[in-house]
């Protein structure tokens, strides 16, 4: 790694270091491969080939009788309000993440 990439790479290896997962996108297929605790990783690579697994999110929203989906929102809270007669049932999204 040369001096100058240093900061490219610092938030990087101070979120693996902190738990987080690291990936490496492999040459070839581009397809992003995590980095094991074991692994000895150079950094020697372009910085946009490394990066920090995503989490998925998730959504509160509700469904009505009819199967459709309405009020998606980011907190329980929220959508519990919206739905405070109760008319609909509560339902949690989490995101599925493609590599």
């Amino acid at each position: 790694m040369k001096r100058s990439e240093a900061k490219e790479f610092l938030f990087l290896i101070q979120e693996w270091a902190e738990g987080k997962t690291l990936q490496f996108k492999t040459y070839g297929s581009d397809r992003w491969v995590d980095v094991s605790d074991d692994d000895c990783v150079a950094f020697n690579a372009d910085p946009s080939r490394y990066r920090i697994k995503p989490e998925p999110r998730t959504f509160y929203a509700v469904e009505y009788s009819d199967g459709s989906i309405g009020f998606v929102c980011y907190s329980k809270e929220e959508r519990d309000a919206f739905n405070s007669r109760g008319r609909a049932k509560p339902i949690t999204l989490v995101e599925v993440l493609d590599d």
